[in-house]
């Protein structure tokens, strides 16, 4: 790849566009029927969504693992929300509405990718970004950028915060409103990419200055005039946590700078020299592409195939510090920009990578996976430069015309491969999901339209995910529900309901929960699945025995215990072993039963 002088055609921008969103349209379609019925964070982004325009407007994101002095922190700010409703709202405002919301906006990052791509370069460049998101795309899966669940909404916007800095580094400062927009979504939505945006936005404000001070008169004008859209921009676009920070003592700003700046007893960060190996193997280019092209998903998938090996990513690296420095040695301005662009993304997630608390959940660590292929554009486009000098015209000409044509290879496979998996993808915890999507409609014929209802719930199994699930459910339809006030950070503070003043208890049970509620007297049964056929049930209870004589041997008898009562806090325990891991997560596909009963308020087991 060389920097040309001549732009990429538009069409090719538009034709590449509807290639690389065609599989997500496929599974958005396909994801229409049946129903959908978001659970947890989905059910709770839901809820948020729907408030927007309201007199309840979210002023922050989703609540996370941020807990401080017992107060519940959530991720900085709202913009994800504002992004969808618009979207939301035109679809009729239902499930399917939020994921064709999320579908428009990962629609649109490949497109502002794919135009900053056109302003930086010619045809290779485009067809080179173009590559890129099918990986990423292939990588993540169609069910992860077509369900709103806030690590993976940054995902396709990270490639274009680094695009359009690396734009305002070579220039082009008319960018730097796109950067802040993006960077402002990304930081927002889910807190780890606040210090990658922030590092990343540093530097183009860095940039921005010095051209400033270099440039002529019309020049400055014209710096300052986007200068000043920019700062507009980000100022409205934090504005609502800053309300909510004037508004709330402690504000959730301060409980996130707090939680962020004591490091937790019981969770220490992982530090520099264990971060390390993890943005090593997420170098790892080669699983990256050939294995995603196998099991497209993997990257987000929990599966035998998800392997990655720490020394291929070493390789990866060593390659792109030669690159760098043969770009510096040949002086080539647009290349010793984008591989600065791509040293600062490195240190930024190694950073951010270190000071994870506690568990190293993988999308912590997802957006490593762009700056691995921001650094594998910036190698093959070096070596490319460097090599192109030394041929023939002629030779110069074949070898440009078949680099394209790998390209544009690497675009079709991808892209046909996520195509190809699209209609049969899977919505996530499709269990759980399929579930409730099952007891939802009768649970709703059940209720009196006139009453106000408290909903709770027991659950053995997902973590409470279908309890929040049926209450965004019934909240859609228009029923007056909430729920503890415990959880009111959580289901938002207004769907908070004391349950005194409801009229009846609307309550969820899963597993062996079920019977004890069954019971109870003055209880009325709404609903009724159990996901498992005879023989699953066997298998189930197989697992469940083996799972006991597991953990009776390894003297873990508080997890025996805890089997019946929460199987996902099993699955997640540290202290089980691997077998004990796969058949616990064995016991969660194959799902228990769920109920759901009405019940005079006040009604406990």
């Amino acid at each position: 790849m060389t920097s040309p002088t001549v732009k990429a055609p538009r069409a090719l921008v538009v034709g590449l566009a509807i290639l690389l969103v065609l599989p997500l349209f496929v599974a958005v379609i396909g994801f229409h029927k049946p129903t959908w019925t978001p659970v947890l964070d989905l059910a709770q982004t839901e809820m948020r969504v729907r408030d927007v325009g309201t007199s309840h407007t979210p002023l922050i994101g989703l609540p996370g693992r941020i807990v401080y002095e017992g107060n519940q922190g959530s991720h900085p700010g709202p913009l994800s929300f504002y992004a969808l409703a618009p979207v939301y709202r035109l679809f009729g405002s239902t499930a399917f509405a939020l994921q064709m919301a999320t579908f428009v906006l990962n629609a649109g990052a490949v497109i502002v990718a794919l135009v900053l791509a056109r302003r930086r370069g010619g045809t290779a460049l485009v067809l080179g970004v173009g590559a890129v998101i099918a990986v990423l795309i292939a990588g993540f899966g169609v069910t992860t950028l077509t369900e709103p669940w806030n690590p993976y909404l940054p995902l396709l916007w990270w490639l274009v915060v680094l695009l359009a800095v690396w734009s305002v580094v070579a220039g082009d400062v008319a960018m730097l409103p796109v950067a802040v927009i993006a960077g402002c979504f990304c930081a927002q939505t889910h807190v780890p990419y606040l210090v990658l945006s922030l590092g990343a936005g540093a530097i183009a404000v860095g940039a921005t200055i010095v051209y400033f001070r270099r440039g002529d008169r019309p020049r400055r004008r014209s710096i300052l005039k986007w200068s000043g859209v920019a700062a507009g921009i980000g100022v409205l676009a934090w504005l609502p946590p800053l309300i909510d920070q004037a508004k709330h003592s402690p504000g959730n700003l301060s409980i996130l700078i707090n939680y962020f700046t004591k490091t937790p007893p019981a969770e220490p960060t992982l530090g520099l020299r264990d971060a390390v190996p993890y943005v090593l193997e997420h170098l790892d280019v080669f699983h990256l592409s050939v294995d995603q092209l196998a099991h497209p998903g993997l990257l987000v998938a929990n599966d035998a195939h998800r392997h990655v090996v720490e020394w291929r990513g070493a390789v990866v690296l060593v390659l792109w510090l030669v690159a760098a420095v043969v770009a510096v040695r040949m002086r080539h301005h647009a290349l010793m920009l984008l591989h600065g662009v791509a040293a600062t993304a490195l240190v930024l997630v190694t950073l951010s990578t270190s000071h994870i608390y506690g568990i190293v959940w993988y999308y912590l660590l997802l957006s490593i996976w762009t700056v691995a292929l921001l650094m594998t554009i910036a190698t093959v486009w070096t070596f490319a430069a460097a090599l192109a000098p030394r041929l023939s015209e002629d030779r110069a000409r074949l070898a440009s015309r078949v680099g394209l044509g790998l390209l544009v290879a690497v675009i079709a496979v991808f892209s046909a491969r996520s195509l190809w998996v699209a209609p049969s993808a899977s919505h996530s915890d499709a269990v759980v999901v399929e579930e409730l999507g099952a007891v939802t409609p009768a649970t709703a014929a059940g209720l009196p339209r006139d009453g106000r209802y408290f909903v709770a719930w027991d659950d053995a199994a997902y973590f409470g995910s279908p309890g929040e699930g049926l209450l965004n459910e019934l909240d859609r339809r228009g029923f007056d529900v909430g729920s503890y006030e415990a959880i009111g950070p959580i289901i938002t503070k207004h769907r908070v309901l004391d349950e005194a003043d409801a009229t009846g208890r609307v309550q969820l049970a899963t597993g062996m929960w079920v019977d004890k509620w069954r019971a109870l007297p003055n209880v009325k049964e709404l609903a009724f699945v159990d996901p498992r056929d005879p023989q699953e049930q066997a298998r189930f209870a197989q697992l469940h025995a083996e799972v006991v004589d597991l953990l009776h041997a390894q003297h873990l008898d508080d997890l025996t215990e805890l089997l019946d009562k929460n199987l996902f806090a099993v699955s997640i325990d540290q202290r089980i072993s691997p077998a004990v891991k796969s058949k616990v997560e064995e016991m969660l596909s194959l799902g228990v039963p769920m109920a759901v009963f009405l019940a005079p308020p006040g009604t406990h087991l």
